[in-house]
């Protein structure tokens, strides 16, 4: 079963769940139900991650289940890219030339003695899986606060190499691999911020600042410029800003008439 059936099967799994308890109101009680969000994040990297990458974006979605008792459980996927790539990429290969400080922009002779430009960036995604509370900031509205999350996740990164052109043979698709310095693993996540849910349903939201721990390896064996690769475990750190639009899921009851 693909990845897109599973995610299918969830999503109607959440459905189905949050109209088990019947009608809902959000008014004056905490309330359970299932919630989809789209979500960007804007992260600053530390550890052996700044020494590679400078600031990439996140955007992805996530799903949950928001309790009666204002606790959550999320996951979902976000993808990863920058164009800042600080590591020098096939640097001491002959063919290159006019590498700059950074090493993120180049060129390389083509098979025909023309010079083509390779674009190199980040590109991963980032899995968590997160336990999170809501702390009410009023009794008008008890499914809205401050939040506080923790959880894990996994992490993929690699660079991204663009050949303008296509015509450069040792950066063919299938040699890029050995210059991509593909890595994952797994870490930990948390985060605090304020997330909100409308009492009609038009406007839900939350904004929160995230920070991540990740234990990572390099995935390849040997890379092309530089030879052997240190499998040591790196740690690779994310540091930024997280904003999600929501969609909650569930049955409001009528203004004069509740179920619980």
């Amino acid at each position: 079963m693909n990845s897109l059936k599973l995610s299918g099967l969830f999503f109607a799994f959440l459905i189905t769940f949050s109209g088990v308890f019947g009608q809902k109101s959000i008014k004056d009680s905490t309330i359970s139900l299932a919630h989809i969000s789209i979500v960007y994040s804007a992260s600053a990297p530390g550890g052996d991650l700044a020494d590679r990458y400078g600031f990439a974006n996140q955007i992805g979605g996530s799903i949950g289940y928001k309790f009666a008792n204002n606790f959550m459980i999320n996951s979902g996927v976000r993808f990863l890219f920058g164009n800042e790539v600080r590591e020098p990429i096939a640097a001491n290969v002959s063919q290159l030339i006019g590498t700059n400080e950074a090493g993120f922009t180049t060129q390389a002779i083509g098979a025909d003695g023309r010079f083509y430009q390779l674009r190199m960036s980040q590109r991963g995604f980032v899995i968590p899986l997160t336990v999170s509370r809501i702390f009410s900031l009023s009794p008008k509205n008890p499914n809205s606060g401050v939040y506080l999350e923790a959880g894990g996740q996994f992490m993929l990164h690699k660079v991204f190499i663009d050949v303008v052109g296509q015509n450069v043979p040792f950066m063919t698709s299938e040699l890029r691999r050995g210059y991509d310095r593909l890595t994952n693993g797994f870490g930990a996540v948390e985060g605090f911020g304020y997330r909100f849910f409308s009492r009609h349903r038009t406007i839900n939201f939350y904004l929160g600042f995230e920070f991540s721990q990740n234990f990572t390896q390099s995935r390849r064996s040997y890379n092309y410029d530089t030879g052997p690769v240190n499998r040591s475990t790196r740690l690779d750190l994310l540091y930024g800003v997280k904003a999600g639009w929501t969609f909650p899921i569930y049955q409001a009851a009528p203004d004069d008439e509740y179920y619980y």
